[in-house]
């Protein structure tokens, strides 16, 4: 019986990191990628709200989707002396739209259920349940160091990824990213 509770774990973790970077079947083996980040514009008009990456565009993988997925570019990100990754300073200069926090704040809780607790964790810390087999680590969105940064800052991050966070430029639209940041301004209340 113990044996098949630990055969049970592996199964799930395994699954869950195909769910995380995505799978394609090549000679009857899975090949899993990590410098893949989301790009669908036309599922959905755009939206991957409707059924959630996880249930959905992640794990088809790039060959199932017609290239769903597109590389990024983490050659140009810059981090600091402890190498933590740093938005360029344009992006302190953006200003977040969004009028009703709180409305806002909710709608980022549904989008932040579907698309980040898997590696950010169900309350933000970066214990999700991928997040043991991710290099670097997903940020705790709770600490001091997240959340002392302004609001562009975090919107630009999760706009533009960093591998192996994808990008979400073209998977949630503007207003959704802003309602993700305000979101995780309340994870640390």
């Amino acid at each position: 019986m113990k044996n098949l509770k630990y055969i049970y774990i592996s199964l799930v973790s395994v699954l869950a990191v195909m769910l995380m970077y995505g799978f394609t079947v090549n000679n009857n083996s899975f090949l899993i990628n990590s410098n893949y980040a989301v790009q669908d514009s036309s599922y959905n008009n755009g939206n991957m709200m409707g059924r959630g990456m996880m249930n959905r565009g992640m794990m088809m993988g790039r060959g199932m989707m017609g290239g769903m997925m597109r590389q990024t570019n983490s050659k140009n990100i810059k981090t600091d002396k402890n190498g933590n990754w740093i938005a360029p300073s344009s992006a302190n200069k953006l200003t977040n739209p969004l009028n009703d926090i709180a409305k806002a704040s909710r709608e980022g809780k549904s989008i932040f259920n579907a698309q980040c607790f898997t590696c950010h964790g169900t309350d933000g810390k970066g214990d999700g349940p991928v997040a043991v087999s991710l290099h670097p680590k997903p940020a705790n969105l709770t600490s001091d160091r997240v959340q002392q940064q302004s609001d562009g800052a975090i919107y630009w991050k999760i706009t533009n990824g960093n591998s192996p966070m994808p990008s979400f430029k073209n998977a949630l639209s503007a207003k959704q990213r802003w309602e993700l940041v305000d979101y995780i301004r309340q994870l640390a209340k």
